[in-house]
């Protein structure tokens, strides 16, 4: 228990980091069209574009989230871009799948 109660506020310190981590990137893509919709599809890929190292929180930031595809009009894809605003830093996201591809 002694130990529980010393790791305790290490924990604490954790969980609030990973909730304002997601409030910055639930923030980060709340100027993307049609977020009220999709929402969690946006922070969820943003997360684990973030996460491994593909996109950082000012690329989504500078975009202002994920524009819808002009590309897919009939698909539900909207894209962002990480690393500059070049064609090959375009990332498309499919919000049904949760799919990223070039």
């Amino acid at each position: 228990m002694l130990a529980f109660k010393k790791m305790a506020p290490v924990l604490l310190v954790c969980f609030v980091s990973s909730i304002a981590l997601a409030d910055d990137i639930t923030q980060s893509v709340s100027q993307s069209d049609d977020f009220k919709k999709h929402q969690s599809a946006f922070a969820k890929a943003a997360k684990k574009l973030i996460d491994d190292g593909t996109c950082k929180v000012s690329d989504f930031e500078y975009v202002g989230g994920f524009v819808k595809s002009m590309n897919h009009k009939n698909k539900p894809v909207y894209f962002t871009y990480c690393g500059g605003m070049t064609i090959p830093n375009r990332l498309y996201l499919n919000v049904s799948t949760g799919e990223v591809f070039r």
